[in-house]
């Protein structure tokens, strides 16, 4: 199936309900929409993940996410934006409007502006989404299609099958807040 065609079908698992596994920059990704508290709990119970963690959200464009956070000062904004869009994630004090099942205990909320063509494709077609590493929690993140389908059988909706964006690990975390890094 080609690309074009894998992603529209995955947005519109996205639309009804499910959860997907896609290629992120450096591990495959489980993603849903942020919105849809019963998808983001069908992937917590996939990655026998507790909600309190809190989970990362990709999108293709600060606008799209923007409503989650608390405003920043343009200080605090300068070096985020120097980084995105890419593989960077960003931990924003969270709004009003950022569920619990994405902040988890936390007031706080993680956002990446990707830059990995297919992430930015598949945010046009679905919005912003979920993006937490392909495995159970714990356990190493699936780096292609054949072992997220291994460690998840049946349980996906669907996997884009497609090569990862070049990065050999997870994206670094840093805090808006402070500029701390968070996670290499």
């Amino acid at each position: 199936m080609l690309l074009s065609d894998q992603l529209q079908q995955a947005a519109k698992v996205v639309e009804q309900g499910g959860v997907i596994a896609y290629p992120t920059e450096g591990v495959y990704g489980l993603g849903c929409s942020p919105s849809n508290e019963a998808a983001v709990q069908e992937l917590l119970a996939m990655k026998q993940r507790s909600i309190k963690k809190g989970l990362i959200l990709v999108a293709n464009d600060f606008a799209q996410v923007e409503h989650f956070t608390r405003p920043l000062d343009s200080e605090k904004l300068a070096p985020i934006f120097r980084t995105w869009p890419g593989p960077t994630t960003w931990v924003f004090p969270a709004s009003e409007q950022a569920p619990y099942w994405i902040t988890g205990e936390h007031d706080s909320i993680a956002i990446r502006i990707s830059a990995f063509t297919l992430i930015q494709k598949l945010c046009e077609l679905t919005g912003p989404l979920v993006s937490t590493s392909a495995n159970i929690a714990g356990h190493l993140a699936a780096k292609d299609a054949a072992e997220v389908k291994q460690i998840f059988t049946e349980a996906l909706n669907f996997v884009v099958d497609a090569p990862l964006g070049g990065l050999t690990k997870p994206t670094p975390i840093y805090d808006a807040r402070t500029g701390k890094n968070l996670r290499d």
